[in-house]
């Protein structure tokens, strides 16, 4: 096992708006569908939750913005000049697209219920082996620089094969096909694999080290994405995570991270609910 920080990158890119094949008006509400792309996008999110405006501050609740991750449904509010963002997701799920179609990307990491989740994005070598304490930090390489969307710290993990061997006992039906389905291959059919989901070490685990996602609310809203600009960011393209500044506790650069958001006036979200349930698109209200 390994202790470690990896800085891991994946896309960053939002889906273009318009777009007839992944916008629907219906009940004259604009629906993001569920992507079925190759590639993987961001979304500028909202989704009431818990947060924190300090360390050691009380945990508040309220409606939550913030870049993320949601491959599934998501109603769509266009902003006037489609500049980035182009809009807002609220995420739902849809319960008769309940099914295990794998052309439906996943959410990955997953940071809706009561912890994050991290099942499948370039686990391959020293991803397959972090220790509890070890911490990722999920982002995308851009021009203006590493744009954080999930800080990530490792609190166990349970194996594909009880994954396998559980059914869909021991996680939400909304985490069990929005993400788990979509990996048929590799949690769903008994087949020897080396991956794991990751479950997240979250504030009530430890207030003074946990995972959670840069965030805002309706009286401290930004719109512009956590970039960092450390001179210790590493510059390697995505989908190739690797450990790095092995001299320096995961703590300390999670404290140096924190610190940093806190002051550019970002909230931490410790945990955010998992997305409304609708019976079918024709339910959406």
């Amino acid at each position: 096992m390994s202790l470690v920080t990896v800085q891991l990158n994946h896309p960053g890119r939002e889906k273009a708006f318009p777009d007839n094949t992944a916008f629907s008006n219906i009940n004259n509400k604009i629906v993001r569908h569920w992507n079925s792309d190759k590639e993987h996008y961001r979304k500028f999110l909202n989704t009431p939750g818990r947060f924190i405006k300090s360390i050691g501050g009380p945990v508040q609740s309220d409606t939550l913005f913030f870049w993320g991750e949601w491959e599934g449904y998501s109603i769509f509010h266009p902003f006037e000049n489609l500049k980035e963002p182009i809009g807002l997701h609220t995420p739902f799920f849809c319960l008769d697209r309940m099914d295990d179609n794998k052309q439906y990307q996943n959410t990955d990491p997953y940071v809706y219920g009561d912890r994050f989740k991290y099942a499948i994005c370039s686990q391959n070598g020293i991803m397959l082996r972090l220790d509890e304490g070890s911490l990722i930090l999920f982002g995308s390489k851009k021009k203006e620089g590493f744009v954080l969307d999930t800080v990530f710290v490792v609190k166990t993990n349970i194996d594909s094969k009880e994954v396998q061997t559980s059914g869909d006992t021991l996680f939400s039906h909304i985490y069990d096909n929005a993400t788990l389905c979509r990996l048929k291959d590799v949690y769903k059919t008994e087949r020897r694999n080396k991956h794991k989901v990751y479950l997240g070490q979250m504030h009530t685990d430890d207030p003074n080290y946990f995972s959670y996602v840069p965030c805002a609310t309706s009286t401290n809203l930004k719109k512009q994405k956590a970039v960092l600009r450390f001179h210790w960011i590493a510059k390697q393209q995505q989908g190739h995570p690797y450990s790095h500044l092995n001299n320096r506790a995961p703590i300390d650069i999670w404290n140096e991270v924190t610190t940093y958001l806190l002051d550019q006036g970002f909230y931490l979200a410790t945990s955010m609910d998992e997305p409304a349930i609708y019976t079918s698109l024709e339910a959406i209200q």
